[in-house]
């Protein structure tokens, strides 16, 4: 067998661990590699095809563009994971979690001997993947680690890594100012803090956001086909958003693995009731929702709100000139999506680096306003503290309504236009694109 080399075109390896989080913007960097004339091949398990299928089906059948896909067979049995959970937004119990990671440990030998028959030149590995390392000096190829937060809160986390601020302070609720060379104050407590931190290397490459370079149709150049296949029908929400007029509908969805509580969701419910005037898309988990929300919530808000049981088309909704706001759990993949847009948002941080995301929208974007979250929430939504009605309906009016939303959506759309100029031919990210291509090109083995 030819190496990729031999075969004339150079061939990167992605592996993305097993979340919609890292997958969609994985399967993003896959899809820009492909259209500089490289080979990009995505490795999964055979229950996270359907993140891929609609996207792949789209954008693979154009000229010089070449994705693969390959499977590995996900050991479920051997770890004691029930049939077809094979990803982290499966996950319905801690016993689970460590499982999931047993049988990630698993896939290191089939991994390895995707590596012997396709011998590809690079190797992108989400930092789950620890064992990537050592196959990548087996075969003598780079590792690059896709590290799917954003580079504001890399920098938080090196920080608290190097200065320990957060040892100073007495109590879970003391605010403490992150200490270093970041160009604004950043203040956080010890119960924002994520539980894991992990030092790495300095050298980075920023090229994103990596959805931008796909302008095509006629949704604002932002590219719909991404993630899993839609709950609803993406011409029946578009649409009903056309029949609003313009920022006065407010979206809500607080993620793809965020497990909200039923009385959390009582008091979104009972907020968005109160929020009248104002139409609104909800987005739930959860398919039956009848003891979740208020007695007749329902039939109150028909006609103004929309309510999506599943996948959303996120990118859509945002895009949409009838969009006002967006409440979001400060993932990075939504926080990307809310400046693409230009669309302010309100803050609902829950795990992860998702405070430090906060702060950089909040603190210094000043494009969102917090709703009040101060305490990290387990995947299982243990320490989760139910944020009361009143609090989220007075975040919700910030955000739609008044002079301070007004301003923030002149902000938004600033940024939205810095984000379109650094994807561009000569903008910063296509530059460092073109550099980290050189580069590792010039690496060998």
């Amino acid at each position: 067998m030819m190496t990729s080399e031999q075969a004339g075109r150079y061939h990167i390896f992605f592996l993305p661990f097993m979340a919609p989080g890292h997958i969609i913007p994985t399967l993003d960097m896959a899809r820009l590699f492909a259209t500089q004339g490289i080979k990009s091949t995505v490795v999964t398990t055979p229950a996270n095809l359907h993140y891929f299928t609609e996207t792949l089906d789209v954008h693979t059948q154009k000229p010089g563009i070449e994705i693969d896909l390959l499977t590995m067979i996900f050991p479920y049995e051997e770890a004691g994971l029930p049939e077809g959970c094979e990803n982290f937004d499966s996950i319905t119990s801690p016993e689970m979690f460590y499982k999931l990671f047993k049988a990630i440990d698993l896939l290191q030998h089939p991994f390895t001997n995707l590596m012997e028959k396709y011998q590809p030149n690079c190797l992108v590995a989400d930092p789950f993947f620890y064992w990537a390392n050592s196959i990548a000096t087996k075969f003598g190829v780079p590792r690059l680690v896709f590290n799917g937060s954003s580079y504001f809160s890399r920098c938080i986390i090196s920080n608290l890594l190097r200065f320990e601020p957060h040892k100073n302070v007495s109590s879970d609720s003391e605010a403490f100012i992150v200490p270093g060379d970041l160009p604004h104050e950043i203040k956080l407590t010890k119960s924002e803090l994520a539980p894991y931190h992990k030092k790495e290397g300095n050298k980075s490459w920023h090229i994103g956001p990596c959805s931008l370079y796909f302008n095509e149709g006629d949704n604002n150049g932002v590219d719909d086909h991404r993630g899993e296949m839609s709950s609803i029908n993406v011409s029946e929400c578009r649409r009903w958003l056309d029949g609003n007029e313009v920022n006065s509908v407010l979206y809500i969805c607080l993620g793809s693995m965020s497990n909200v509580l039923d009385a959390q969701l009582h008091e979104i419910a009972v907020a968005l009731e109160a929020l009248d005037h104002q139409n609104f898309i909800l987005v739930v988990r959860k398919e039956d929702t009848k003891d979740c929300f208020p007695h007749g919530f329902e039939a109150t808000v028909e006609g103004r709100g929309l309510i999506v049981r599943g996948w959303a088309p996120q990118t859509m909704i945002l895009n949409h000139p009838a969009v006002g706001g967006f409440v979001t759990h400060c993932g990075w993949n939504s926080i990307l999506e809310g400046v693409i847009a230009g669309v302010p948002m309100m803050t609902w941080p829950l795990h992860a680096e998702q405070f430090y995301n906060e702060k950089l929208v909040t603190d210094v974007l000043n494009i969102g306003i917090p709703v009040g979250a101060k305490r990290w929430v387990t995947r299982m939504g243990i320490h989760n503290i139910v944020i009361g009605n009143i609090e989220i309906l007075n975040a919700m009016k910030r955000v739609m309504l008044g002079k301070e939303a007004e301003d923030m959506r002149i902000r938004g759309k600033e940024l939205k236009e810095m984000a379109r100029k650094a994807v561009s031919t000569g903008g910063s990210s296509c530059s460092r694109l073109s550099a980290f291509i050189g580069e590792i090109k010039s690496y060998k083995n």
